[in-house]
């Protein structure tokens, strides 16, 4: 990562981040702010740690995202943010700006989906299928 050439964004959950960093997961969820912080400093990138609430930092700042739901801690779902961070990063011109909105509208999408369907059965396609409603309703 130190020797990128190009802006870099990365979305772990809180378990890979512990083993991107080789520390335990319960110390992170207890420090994460800071580890997220040091984190992208050191290597230049935007970081999005997903948990019940996301931490988003740049190593400068530091954001929060609280929206989403617990539907959406399945698998497929941080495929389908990064894609779709991926088309909002091809959209904005800048990057944390792009990745604060995109992490944003997927986290309501998710919520439309999740009171749409339920907790138990939301599908990474169903919180795609949501998206449009969500920019509607902003």
């Amino acid at each position: 990562l130190k020797d990128k050439m190009c802006k870099v964004v990365l979305t772990p959950h809180v378990g890979e981040f512990s083993k991107l960093i080789e520390v335990d997961k319960k110390k992170i969820l207890d420090n994460v702010i800071p580890y997220a912080v040091d984190f992208a400093r050191e290597f230049g990138v935007i970081l999005v740690v997903k948990s019940a609430v996301s931490v988003i930092t740049d190593g400068v700042d530091v954001y929060l995202n609280t929206a989403g739901c617990s539907g959406m801690a399945k698998a497929g779902s941080g495929d389908v943010l990064s894609g779709f961070t991926a088309g909002m990063l091809a959209r904005v011109d800048d990057t944390l700006d792009a990745v604060l909105t995109s992490t944003y509208i997927f986290g309501k999408a998710g919520e439309f989906a999740q009171k749409k369907y339920n907790e138990y059965t939301i599908t990474a396609s169903e919180i795609i299928n949501e998206i449009p409603a969500v920019i509607n309703s902003l």
